[in-house]
């Protein structure tokens, strides 16, 4: 995926090409996570996530980046970052595995402190887009009233 691309994609669109390069199927995708298969095809692949799925998201698939699927920041694996091995060459580092040959420090080179306050900041998106969901549902809920008022009217004629 294009780095211009990242920034300016929606987290659909990052899901998708995740999805993409862990080759594994949009079904599997939805039956680990839960997420209607209907949700990520189509049309409805315009349609934004809800912070419960990412947030679902993000713990059945640990290694995904929240930076990267929410903002295009960064790498798309949490385990992997590009390290200057010194010599001028970028090398990718699994810091999992332990067995790096380069230095690695630039990679934890934000303060616990920055990292709390982008968690925090994510979490209030999530809140704020929770929100939206519920007054959406609520405004559903309303439109759902009204069409069943409609509908014994109607009954009510016949």
């Amino acid at each position: 995926m294009d780095k211009n691309l990242e920034k300016n994609a929606k987290i659909k669109q990052r899901l998708l090409y995740f999805i993409e390069i862990q080759s594994i199927t949009k079904i599997d995708f939805c039956e680990k996570t839960g997420i209607s298969y209907s949700n990520i095809k189509g049309k409805a692949q315009k349609s934004e996530l809800g912070g419960e799925q990412i947030a679902k998201i993000l713990e059945v698939f640990s290694e995904l980046s929240p930076d990267w699927l929410l903002l295009g920041r960064g790498e798309i694996l949490r385990n992997q970052a590009n390290v200057n091995a010194g010599n001028g060459q970028q090398v990718i580092a699994d810091h999992n595995s332990g067995t790096i040959n380069a230095d690695n420090r630039q990679y934890y080179s934000d303060s616990p402190d920055v990292l709390r306050r982008e968690i925090e900041i994510l979490g209030e998106w999530i809140k704020e887009k929770d929100g939206q969901i519920k007054e959406k549902d609520g405004q559903i809920k309303e439109k759902d009233g009204q069409i069943s008022k409609l509908l014994a009217l109607l009954g009510e004629l016949k």
